[in-house]
């Protein structure tokens, strides 16, 4: 079994894929307390490291020349989603930190993923890898592509080491990029993929509840609520053929009457501009326009996003006048039903929002293993 290393692990998105993949993920590692505490339960026979990553060193590992380093440096510096301060501009160099690990590790192959905003950096980037003995080159990937039924585009660095392709790492990434695309699905997966089985819920009407569990508005831990329908195909995937006992985290959010009643006027597909709303609009449109959007069923979701955790107004759910739930989210990143996320309920959608998805981690871990098998 071939070990790998999970670094800037978050809630485990990346390592559930290279588990689904085959392999032995020996440690991870994150100093954030809620996504530690996430990955441990559900990776329990990894060793989960809470730390700083500028901290640690290679021989804080059991393990040494692992097949593969793996890690999601921090992107918010680099998201175009919004603009950062000063506080968070230590984020653009904690790649350099994995790098370091990478260096003193010698795996045969390194991936690391971020925000399409990274791309800036890219000639810098290389140089880094180059200065650790890795040749290195950058696919941008979309989920979607992979059969996950959210379009979610990102930048990957895939990195060789060059002692152990004795010079030719340049035709292993040429064949590693080709491995890696040739795994592209024709046919997307619509959002609809995701709703089987799971409990129809309301929006949940009183503030600061989340703590509160009914039948209306879900639970942390409950049963999958199939009719006499089978499983569709995504389904039985992310749960790897065997449906589990349980769900977990399929709970709606809070939201005010007026946004309850803008869910549902919104047709699907349609956002803040659309006419139907424009009588119960809160805000001036320009910057505004995509304050609301409804999601469609018979196409993928939009990128999921840790922003969820502070409102699922670009998130409707398309049949029901709430937006998505943790799980629903789960879903659409292609997280195993029985994966429990810990820590608060808007951590939940925090740690979702961040996670690599596993299936696309999976395909990209097979491609890795089939390049290494061809030369």
């Amino acid at each position: 079994m071939k070990e790998a290393i999970d670094l800037f692990c978050g809630a485990g998105g990346t390592s559930t894929g290279l588990k689904r993949a085959g392999f032995d993920v020996k440690a991870a590692v994150d100093n954030s307390d809620e996504e530690i505490e996430t990955y441990r339960h559900n990776h329990g026979e990894s060793e989960a490291i809470k730390a700083d990553i500028k901290e640690l060193e290679a021989e804080d590992f059991d393990t040494q020349n692992p097949f593969l380093v793996a890690g999601s440096p921090p992107c918010q510096v680099f998201s175009n989603a919004k603009s950062h301060g000063d506080k968070k501009a230590d984020e653009k160099y904690l790649y350099k930190e994995m790098l370091r690990i990478v260096g003193d590790l010698q795996p045969r192959f390194v991936l690391m993923e971020n925000v399409r905003g990274m791309e800036k950096m890219e000639k810098q980037i290389q140089r880094d890898f180059d200065a650790q003995g890795f040749a290195s080159t950058k696919v941008v990937l979309n989920a979607k592509d992979f059969g996950v039924p959210q379009k979610r585009e990102r930048l990957f660095f895939l990195g060789i080491n060059k002692d152990y392709f004795n010079g030719g790492s340049s035709m292993a990434l040429s064949r590693l990029k080709t491995n890696i695309l040739k795994k592209k699905q024709s046919k997307e997966k619509p959002l609809k993929s995701i709703f089987w089985g799971l409990r129809e819920l309301e929006p949940r009407k009183e503030k600061l509840a989340t703590d509160k569990e009914s039948e209306k508005t879900g639970f942390t831990e409950d049963e999958l609520i199939a009719d006499d329908s089978e499983p569709n195909d995504y389904i039985l995937d992310i749960n790897q053929g065997e449906l589990p006992e349980k769900v977990y985290n399929h709970k709606s959010r809070y939201h005010n009457e007026r946004d309850r009643k803008i869910y549902r006027k919104l047709p699907e597909g349609a956002n803040a501009e659309h006419e139907s709303i424009q009588d119960i609009m809160p805000y001036k449109l320009g910057s505004f326009v995509d304050k609301y959007y409804k999601l469609e069923t018979d196409a993928p979701c939009r990128t999921i996003t840790a922003h969820m955790d502070k409102d699922c107004n670009t998130y409707i759910h398309p049949l029901e006048d709430r937006g998505l739930t943790p799980r629903e989210a789960a879903r659409a990143q292609s997280f195993p039903d029985d994966y429990q996320f810990k820590g608060t309920f808007t951590q939940w959608y925090r740690q979702i929002g961040n996670a690599v998805p596993p299936i696309l981690a999976e395909n990209l871990a097979q491609a890795l293993v089939e390049t290494n098998s061809e030369l």
